[in-house]
């Protein structure tokens, strides 16, 4: 049997289907299972995972590779495929419809029949749910069925980055550090998810001062600027690293604590097991409550401004629409955010 896992969002999204990705070995030990991202680095953190067989992008490239890549899995002629949720946009469905397995597995919207019409076996999203929990539950078509004990994502890092970068700066894993995200993905105006980097700063001066806190600055290559940004208005006294994302991972398993924004670091810190403290704004959601990408597990502090709705990010979608002055997380204070670590800590 040959299963294809069809997730062309991001890291965040990638990580987030690790607990399904689990319970597919488990219900088909002998299935080859290939993992399709939409670009390579998406699919990193799945390198050492034990539960996938192969790893495969599609984007990396011109869009002729594109077109290659397309035609080489369509004659795999695999037995499933399954769209990592969300999975609305019709040209994800396309996209799976032209891979053409035997059952094409995806959620099904209402009001949204002609995106996922060419799909065989769908299953209504439920908007009350987590997407770790969206894609757990589309495994009953299946047969399979999910507990909370079940929910855990899968982080499989297999690197000495996090003892190297200890030892390289004379650092104890004793000492309490805490990582900070400060950046957060560009995609789909997601700029806006970031809490001021002024307020990181203040927040770090009071973990510096009164906890005696080593502040270690973490983000992708792209974030280099803001960064080091943090880092002068610390006065030099954090450490940023730079490293591959499997690296990264290493080194954020070293945090007693992550502060962040809505980002794939996050989810990277909550699979770790680190506990978390993010900043959530603009991904709030058509309702307070729904949080469909928050931090999931009872490790983490969501901070927010209940009532703020400028950001509409739909559950059934990756898709956002900016819709007013984009001030969300500007409302969250650095006294706020630190009463609230300090019941953490």
């Amino acid at each position: 049997m040959k299963i294809l896992i069809i997730s062309l969002s991001g890291m965040g999204n990638t990580l987030m289907y690790t607990p399904a990705l689990r319970l597919l070995r488990k219900k088909f030990p002998d299935a080859r299972i290939d993992f399709l991202v939409r670009k390579k680095f998406y699919g990193s953190l799945l390198k050492n995972n034990r539960d996938k067989d192969n790893i495969l992008s599609i984007q990396d490239g011109s869009w002729f590779n594109v077109g290659v890549n397309l035609l080489k899995l369509m004659l795999e002629r695999y037995d499933i495929s399954i769209i990592n949720f969300p999975s609305r946009k019709f040209s994800l469905n396309l996209f799976s419809y032209l891979v053409h397995a035997k059952k094409r597995l995806v959620h099904s919207y209402d009001n949204a029949y002609f995106s996922t019409f060419s799909q065989n076996k769908k299953l209504r999203a439920d908007p009350e749910l987590h997407d770790i929990e969206q894609n757990l539950a589309l495994l009953k078509l299946l047969g399979i069925n999910y507990s909370k004990e079940d929910t855990k994502m899968v982080l499989d890092i297999e690197n000495d980055m996090g003892d190297n970068f200890l030892k390289q700066n004379k650092i104890s894993e004793k000492d309490f550090i805490v990582g900070i995200h400060a950046g957060s993905s560009t995609d789909y105006n997601a700029e806006f998810k970031r809490w001021p980097v002024e307020r990181f700063v203040g927040l770090c001066n009071k973990l510096m001062n009164k906890h005696n806190a080593k502040i270690f600055i973490f983000g992708g290559p792209e974030e280099k600027k803001l960064k080091e940004k943090l880092n002068n208005l610390l006065n030099d006294k954090g450490w940023i690293f730079d490293g591959k994302m499997d690296e990264t991972a290493s080194v954020i398993k070293k945090c007693k604590l992550f502060i962040t924004n809505d980002s794939g670091l996050m989810h990277i810190a909550v699979a770790a097991g680190i506990k978390v403290v993010a900043m959530i704004g603009p991904t709030s959601g058509p309702t307070d409550t729904n949080i469909r990408t928050r931090a999931y597990g009872d490790n983490s502090i969501i901070i927010k401004k209940d009532g703020c709705k400028c950001y509409f990010y739909p559950f059934f979608t990756s898709s956002a629409h900016i819709g007013c002055e984009k001030n969300c997380l500007s409302k969250i204070s650095v006294e706020e955010v630190y009463e609230r670590i300090k019941q953490k800590i």
